[in-house]
């Protein structure tokens, strides 16, 4: 056996304003208890002679979640928290050791300052968004690895609407649903108010479910509405009136400042744009992929011929299943931010020569040890 390429996305490392209780509930994704298992994980991966590398499909560092109201985290920021320094020591220490790290860009680190990333974590390789704002993608043999927010609605860059350097609908809906006032209490969560975890795809479900729709045609009399739907839906579970949108400022990283109701109607033609770049099937998959759903992306790609295993993360929910081709696997990470709703997870590639085969196992971390929830395998070409 050839030695594991180890897969992870989605920490969301946040900065230290996060953690805090304040006028908004403490806002990280990543909790500091959330942060010291991964670092024993990645400290157990450093002290192994089965790893070559791990690669990290994107949103290690999250520039997104933060209160509308102030202004947003930065890279350096992140980087030098109290709560993520074990992290970051960890991975120097793996580097150190000559196993690779390799950091693909996903959305919530698009706005990421290469430069202090490899300050901190001298050695990393980093793979970003190319011409165009194409994914950053990792390529091994037949194998595609990226973080698959392109292929989503909400998330992918968006180079005609945006307000600051490609930043889609989905950083300014993360934004605001970061607001959530400590006076909620955890006890009286419904449906109508979200915890303050929960990603765009539980928002999502939600205009879905109000809007009553379920397939192509229902979304097809509704499209012209869908960001502003999903914008209001967020503001109600929010407690933002529609009539104070207009006066409800959004702080930018450049510390501009822009309204609700601005957004709205810059992203307002959002779904009619991707129907006339990409077609009617794939702009309701692309909305579809807000709900969590990926599957159409991997086999576009499997497809195309491009690849014979894909692995994505963004969605936060873990996957390994075949595709419409034989001998073909798309699997997805998971996340190391939502435990224990969904429980750490990762994917381990490897090659075994004896057999020829390319083994993809989905794994995961649970008290201190690694356990496999599923293997797939396919001949190695």
């Amino acid at each position: 056996m050839e030695k594991k390429t180890i897969f992870i996305s989605d920490i969301h490392m946040n900065d230290e304003r996060s953690l805090v209780e304040g006028k908004y509930k403490p806002y990280g994704w990543l909790t500091a208890t959330r942060a010291i298992e991964l670092t024993s994980f990645l400290r157990k991966i450093a002290d192994t002679s089965k790893v070559s590398e791990i690669v990290i499909l994107g949103d290690i560092i999250d520039t997104w979640v933060c209160p509308f109201d102030i202004p947003p985290q930065n890279t350096e920021s992140v980087l030098k928290a109290w709560q993520n320094k074990p992290i970051i020591d960890a991975l120097v220490e793996i580097i150190g050791k000559n196993i690779k790290v390799t950091y693909v860009i996903g959305n919530h680190d698009m706005l990421i300052d290469v430069q202090i990333l490899k300050q901190y974590i001298p050695g990393i390789n980093f793979i970003g968004y190319g011409e165009g704002m194409t994914p950053g993608t990792y390529y091994s043999g037949r194998m595609h690895g990226e973080h698959g927010n392109a292929y989503a609605m909400f998330n992918a860059p968006d180079c005609e609407n945006s307000f600051y350097q490609n930043l889609p609908l989905g950083y300014f809906i993360s934004r605001i649903a970061a607001s959530q006032l400590a006076e909620i209490e955890l006890g009286k969560i419904t449906d109508d108010v979200l915890p303050d975890h929960e990603e765009l795809a539980n928002i999502v479900g939600l205009a879905f479910k109000k809007s009553k729709i379920s397939k192509a045609k229902d979304l097809q009399k509704k499209r012209e509405t869908l960001p502003e739907l999903v914008v209001d839906t967020i503001c109600t579970l929010r407690g933002i009136k529609i009539t104070d949108q207009d006066k409800t400022m959004i702080v930018m990283p450049d510390n501009t400042q822009v309204s609700i109701l601005l957004v709205k109607e810059k992203y307002a033609n959002l779904y009619r744009q991707w129907v006339e770049k990409y077609g009617q099937d794939y702009a309701f998959m692309a909305f579809y992929a807000e709900a969590g759903h990926l599957s159409h992306a991997a086999n576009i790609i499997i497809n195309r011929n491009e690849a014979d295993i894909v692995l994505f993360g963004h969605t936060h929910i873990k996957k390994e299943k075949n595709e419409d081709r034989e001998n073909t696997i798309y699997a997805n990470t998971g996340t190391w931010c939502e435990y224990p709703k969904k429980p750490y997870t990762y994917v381990e590639s490897q090659l075994d020569l004896n057999e020829k085969t390319h083994q993809i196992r989905l794994m995961k971390w649970m008290n201190g040890k690694v356990r496999q929830i599923k293997k797939m395998s396919i001949p190695n070409a």
